[in-house]
């Protein structure tokens, strides 16, 4: 069930942000929500020095829905850790960034 945290903000204007729901046991720690009031996932991508390695989870079940080595879409480079900010879940194939950037699997060997 996702809660919403709200905060009121003037006499007309609040602003909620949906939080995480349950992590589920085999989601890892290192696992960070995405999501919105529709839901969203975990996601754990680790830096690395070709690709990133990432493995997302369905936000209530903790199945692996997309893992692999991925890479910024424009670029064809891994991404730091510390520039490796979610938004939102992803589509399937590709990882939104708070940046606007995406990472997409890294399919060339």
């Amino acid at each position: 069930m996702m809660k919403l945290v709200c905060v009121f903000c003037g006499l007309m204007l609040t602003y909620c942000e949906p939080s995480p729901p349950k992590r589920p046991s085999t989601v890892p720690a290192s696992a960070v929500w995405a999501g919105g009031a529709d839901g969203g996932d975990w996601i754990d991508c680790r830096a690395g020095r070709d690709s990133n390695p990432c493995t997302v989870y369905n936000d209530q079940t903790g199945e692996v829905e997309l893992a692999g080595e991925f890479i910024l879409e424009d670029t064809r480079q891994p991404v730091p850790l510390g520039d490796l900010q979610y938004a939102g879940g992803t589509d399937g194939e590709r990882i939104y960034l708070k940046d606007g950037r995406r990472l997409v699997q890294n399919r060339t060997p």
